[in-house]
């Protein structure tokens, strides 16, 4: 028994086959175009809630409320933000109060400059008397040895002059 079965696009079996899949196709396709957007503004209203929070801990301020979403990345990624904003907020107080105690360290130190200095001002004074002191008597030492000097060199002849005329 010999039949003959249309072949190709007149076959009825592969036409209902292609038509099927061209309407799963056109199916998917409009329901990829209208859930895109929907899905494109789920991901980026949390990105940019993320990127404002970024930008007011960037700018030193610190956000009024950490928002919350439905996905959990970005409730991970807030979080760490707002961990973040307040050890920044705690490391600029910590450097509010070392900076404070700075200032008053070096208020402290220049005093102590001021003082020592000072005294140095007066051991310098009284090294300067004490050289002034020394060559003083230096001079004075010196000139005691001229006057020696002199005074054996004439009493030397006069005292031989004496004793020649003593003798004599």
């Amino acid at each position: 028994f010999v039949s003959r079965v249309p072949a190709g696009l007149a076959n009825p079996d592969l036409q209902e086959i292609l038509y099927t899949v061209l309407a799963f196709a056109l199916g998917t396709a409009v329901f990829g175009l209208v859930l895109a957007p929907i899905w494109a503004r789920r991901i980026t209203k949390p990105v940019g809630t993320v990127t404002e929070l970024a930008s007011q801990i960037a700018a030193g301020r610190r956000p009024a409320r950490w928002p919350r979403g439905a996905i959990r990345e970005f409730n991970t990624l807030i979080d760490d933000l707002k961990a973040m904003s307040d050890a920044i907020s705690k490391r600029e107080v910590e450097l509010r109060d070392l900076n404070d105690s700075l200032e008053s360290r070096v208020v402290e130190r220049t005093k102590e400059l001021v003082r020592i200095n000072e005294d140095l001002k007066r051991a310098m004074d009284e090294i300067q008397q004490a050289r002034d002191g020394l060559v003083q008597s230096e001079k004075t030492a010196a000139l005691g040895r001229m006057v020696a000097g002199i005074s054996h060199e004439l009493n030397t002849p006069l005292g031989n002059g004496r004793m020649a005329v003593s003798t004599l």
